[in-house]
Order: structure tokens, then C-alpha cells, then sequence
């Protein structure tokens, strides 16, 4: 066997990252697929950037602990799991070849990524000769002419490619930019054509929320199991996973035989957007606020009430009412999400949550305020507010207190410059605003100038006043 490998089943799954989402959600599906049907499926985990090397990963050999919280009654249980179904680890910046040899095994069928809002792009400076080039997209079409060389156009040696990455049509998307590396790369017409009849890119919409290491009680959870380890991962119980697809793919994998929550549509808009926007989206807004109030976790935001009634009003008065959705499943959704944020036993970090925050923030707040804009012809306060949040957020500090960006390191280096611009006097805060939007990915044609004078108006109102009190007026 290739790799860290530990058991003999035939490697199905090439899975693009390995953190603490992926484990609890798409590695654990392929065990429940193991455990309750015959799939037999074995998952090489890729790294997909340059940093770290799965060290731990290695270590424990692919294996570590899933522990899902649900309530039974009026209290929390805890199911622990082992996964055992890792049969690989590679880190293409270090072992390039091993990873080509992975994509000429007959019964790799899936691949399945998580690489952030940010990671599905087009690279111009990508090479084909680079060993690896440098983007996530990049890798794969490396790996799907490698793939076409050994095997040639054969249809059957296609790939069923699920993307996890919570952005507008994510397989469409994904499928675009392999195609723009394969033109930019000139590869063969064949295989261009192979790629796009023969290799399914879905469009998918994942659920469920993963804290992380459960510091609290991992001493007392070390006591059940068998080794020392240090990559368990705490999740609720809820998961759903919903796929654009067509027949072909149900037919060979039996989530259904699993009893796993896993909905195959016709159309994923619907479900996507209201993920997106309200859970996701109240995800990103808790991180800016948050962080300025020094608050660590997604619950101590909503048992706050006067912070839980200002999240119910943005949610109910301008992101909901966005979508054109029946009320009775809004209601439903936002309800539900609601609790799941009260979930104590998640400790659902607003640190983990603000990875890429500027990229969030276009995929998951920007599309609810251009639809607002547009449908009511006005301003929606509450989201200007988080954007005047997100802007003193990008600062890196807030009243003496240092906040921890984790953002592009280009963008953390144009958030600084603009913020010295702007104490310094030479922006001014309307400015400050739209360069930070820009800055953050989002057209200048999208931008709205009511929504920017608005949004500098919260800076001023919150440097003046404080979070808090200008949160109150907005209840």
C-alpha cells in the first residue's frame, strides 16, 4: 500500500483537505457507508496547501475519534466513533509523484474537497510544469490528464467530483476552472472533452456544525477508547448533505442504506441560499461582532439577549425576507438554526469560524444586501452595521484589544495600509468602507453608495458611542 496505509480496501475517495469539518462530516459518511452497506471505500486524504503536513493524521495512522452531541430529553449525549476508513495521506509539496501515482488507481471514483470560499479559482500563474501548481483546481486537472493519459478516454475511469466549499454552485464552478486550466494549459481536445462529458462535477450544500477538539472532555473520553488521540473532533448530530444530481450517482452510492441524511435534488438554489444566508450567514456576523466584543463562542452570543434579539431582527427583517421561500419553511429553518447555535456542548469557536472572513463575507452577507437593496430600494441597517463591524474587525484590534486575522495574508497587508490611511487622516471613512469592500472581492459595480454612507456612519456612530449602544438601536 501507498502511503499511510493500514487496512486493504481499494481506495475510492480522494479527499482534498483533511480538517476538522471533512473528518466529521464527509470521512465519517464514508464510514457509516462501510459499517451499514457494502460500499468498501477507503479515503486518501490530499493536503491541499503548503502549510503543515497532517503530522498527527500520520502519526495515528488515519485514525482518530468523531463525537456527536444530540439531545435525548432535556440533556446532551454523546456518541463517540472511531473512523478507520483513511487508507492514505500525501502531501503533493512534498511527494508529488505519489499523488500522480494515486490518480492512475482503478477504484478511485470520488473526489471530495474542503478548501474554504477561497480555494475554487482560476490562477493565471499557475503552471502545468509546476510540481504542484498552487491552487486547488489546478491540482485536480493535473490530476485528471493524469488520470486520461494511463487510462486513456474511457468513460468508465471518469470521477464523480463533490465539492464542499460553501459557494454559489460549487461543482459548476469548479468544473469552470479545471476547463480554464486545461485551455490555459493547452491541453488536448480529448481530454477536454473527456473531463467535461465523463467526469461529474455536482453541485453540493453541507450541514453541520464542527467545534473541534473537545478540550473539556477529552480527558474523560480518552478513558473509553484505545489510543492517545489527538485529533478527535466534536459535532452535533445533525448533517445534511444535498447533491444536484442525477440518477447515476444514487445508484452506487447507498447513503440511503446508510440511513445518512443525504437529499439528491433537481435544484439546489433553494436549499443553498437559505443555508447560506441565515446559518452561515449569522455565522459570519457573529464573528465580526463578536470579535469586537471580546466574546469567544457562538452560544455566548445568543444566550446574550439583548445580542439574540438584534440577530433575530436581522434575520427576520433583512436576510429572511430576501428570499423568496415559503414563510412556514423559513420560520422552520431559522428556528432550528436558533437552537443549534444554543448548543452548549459544541463550544463553537467564533475564532474557528473567521478563516477567510473577507471571502465569507462576499459568499455568505453580500448577495442578502444587494437583494435588499434592489427589492425595497433602501438600506438594510442592520447588515450596514455588520459591515461597519467587519470593517473595524479588519483592523486587527479593537479598543487596545488585538484581533486575530486569518484572511489572505495580501488582504490582512491592504486591510493594514488602508486602516493607517485612515487614522492618519489622508481617507476618509466612506473611503475606508469602499476600499475595504473592494478589497474583500466584491465588484465595484456591486457596490451601493447609500450602503457605504450608511456603513461609515455606523464606524462613526460605533467610535463615538461603543458596540453596544448603537446595537440597541437597532432591536
Amino acid at each position: 500500500m501507498k502511503g499511510t496505509t493500514r487496512t486493504n480496501r481499494p481506495l475510492k475517495v480522494m479527499q482534498f483537505g483533511g480538517g476538522k469539518f471533512l473528518r466529521a462530516f464527509a470521512v465519517w459518511m464514508i464510514e457509516e457507508l462501510n459499517q451499514k452497506t457494502n460500499f468498501n471505500g477507503g479515503v486518501l486524504v490530499v493536503k491541499p496547501t503548503k502549510g503543515g503536513d497532517y503530522l498527527e493524521l500520520r502519526e495515528q495512522k488515519g485514525r482518530f475519534h468523531v463525537l456527536l452531541n444530540d439531545w435525548e430529553g432535556n440533556k446532551i449525549v454523546t456518541t463517540v466513533k472511531e473512523i478507520d476508513c483513511v487508507e492514505g495521506i500525501v502531501n503533493p509539496y512534498k511527494e508529488w509523484e505519489l499523488f500522480l501515482d494515486y490518480a492512475n488507481d482503478a477504484s478511485l471514483r470520488y473526489v471530495i474537497s474542503n478548501t474554504t470560499e477561497a480555494g475554487i479559482t482560476f490562477n493565471p500563474k499557475d503552471n502545468f510544469h509546476d510540481d504542484p501548481p498552487n491552487e486547488f483546481p489546478a491540482k485536480l486537472t493535473r490530476v485528471l490528464f493524469h488520470r486520461y493519459k494511463h487510462f486513456g478516454n474511457d468513460p468508465s475511469k471518469g470521477l464523480i467530483i463533490l465539492p464542499c466549499e460553501l459557494i454559489h454552485k460549487n461543482g459548476e464552478a469548479l468544473k469552470k476552472c479545471v476547463l480554464e486550466y486545461a485551455a490555459a494549459w493547452k491541453l488536448d481536445g480529448e481530454f477536454i472533452r473527456w473531463v467535461a462529458l465523463y467526469n461529474k462535477f455536482y453541485n453540493t450544500l453541507v450541514d453541520r456544525i464542527v467545534s473541534g477538539y473537545p478540550v473539556t472532555i477529552a480527558p474523560e473520553i480518552q478513558q473509553q477508547i484505545t489510543f492517545d488521540d489527538k485529533l478527535m473532533v466534536t459535532g452535533e448530530f445533525y448533517h445534511s448533505w444535498v447533491i444536484q444530481a442525477d440518477v447515476e450517482i444514487t445508484d452506487e452510492f447507498p447513503v440511503d442504506e446508510a440511513g445518512l441524511n443525504v437529499t439528491f435534488v433537481s435544484d439546489i438554489m433553494p436549499y443553498h441560499d437559505l443555508k447560506v444566508r441565515v446559518l452561515n450567514g449569522a455565522h459570519t456576523a457573529m464573528v465580526f461582532l463578536g470579535s469586537l466584543l471580546e466574546l469567544v463562542y457562538v452560544h455566548e452570543v445568543v444566550e446574550d439577549r439583548k445580542l439574540n434579539d438584534f440577530l433575530d431582527a436581522l434575520i427576520r427583517n433583512e436576510i429572511l425576507m430576501t428570499m423568496d421561500i415559503p414563510t412556514e419553511i423559513k420560520d422552520q429553518f431559522y428556528h432550528s438554526t436558533i437552537n443549534r447555535f444554543r448548543n452548549h456542548s459544541l463550544k463553537h469557536r467564533l475564532a474557528d469560524i473567521s478563516l477567510n472572513s473577507s471571502h465569507k463575507y462576499v459568499s455568505r452577507l453580500w448577495p442578502t444586501i444587494i437583494d435588499y437593496v434592489d427589492t425595497f430600494k433602501n438600506t438594510p441597517d442592520r447588515l450596514a452595521f455588520i459591515t461597519a463591524c467587519m470593517v473595524l474587525f479588519f483592523r486587527g484590534a479593537y479598543k487596545g484589544n488585538l484581533i486575530a486575522l486569518n484572511d489572505d495574508q495580501d488582504r490582512i497587508q491592504n486591510f493594514s495600509g488602508l486602516w493607517q490611511l485612515y487614522l492618519r487622516g489622508e481617507l476618509s471613512r466612506i473611503d475606508l468602507v469602499h476600499n475595504i469592500l473592494v478589497t474583500s472581492g466584491i465588484p465595484e459595480k456591486e457596490l451601493d453608495k447609500g450602503f457605504i454612507q450608511k456603513t461609515a456612519f455606523y464606524i462613526k456612530d460605533i467610535e463615538g458611542k461603543g458596540v453596544m449602544q448603537v446595537l440597541e438601536g437597532l432591536v
